[in-house]
């Protein structure tokens, strides 16, 4: 069994004979056979994130069985279990592709924001695209060249975290 008192991400191969533990606290997390995110830098609050396989997290009151892109927060020995909605950013890996289909570009721009980190601002009339297509991501500024190129609009960088997709009409 291993004690801890802060974070850690642990990618463990499954071992029926021999389950590894962790005690974090008023919590006990038993894995088997994942990868995970662990977060119990407070004595009453953690977090464990699970990237992939499965893993049981215990408190005096309740267990819950986690597998890939959920989480639970304890808190006051408390479970609460929930989906994630950025495991690439949790875990700092980006998709290498986004295959999309008809897709609103208020959509696309949406994720593309999370995956970056960045503003993208859509002029008037120009989120009333619709987009299909498969972008790399592997550069956002010809991402936002191509998304220009298949809406017909203008693409202006106007900081290395702030861009605009928008019609000549409406350059402001």
């Amino acid at each position: 069994m291993l004690s801890l008192s802060g974070k850690s991400f642990f990618d463990i191969k499954r071992n029926t004979n021999r389950p590894f533990i962790i005690s974090a606290f008023n919590i006990r997390i038993e894995v088997v056979g994942t990868s995970f995110f662990v977060d119990a830098k407070k004595r009453n609050e953690a977090q464990v994130i699970v990237k992939s396989g499965t893993v049981k997290v215990s408190s005096k009151w309740r267990n819950v069985m986690l597998t890939k892109n959920q989480q639970v927060d304890v808190s006051d020995g408390k479970l609460k279990k929930t989906e994630m909605t950025d495991a690439e950013r949790i875990f700092e890996e980006k998709p290498q592709t986004l295959k999309l289909e008809d897709t609103p570009v208020a959509e696309v721009v949406q994720k593309l924001q999370k995956i970056y980190q960045v503003r993208i601002e859509l002029g008037k009339d120009v989120e009333k695209n619709k987009i299909t297509t498969q972008l790399q991501l592997n550069d956002l500024d010809n991402i936002l060249k191509e998304l220009s190129y298949l809406c017909s609009c203008k693409y202006e960088k106007k900081n290395n975290r702030h861009y605009k997709l928008y019609y000549e009409q409406d350059k402001e």
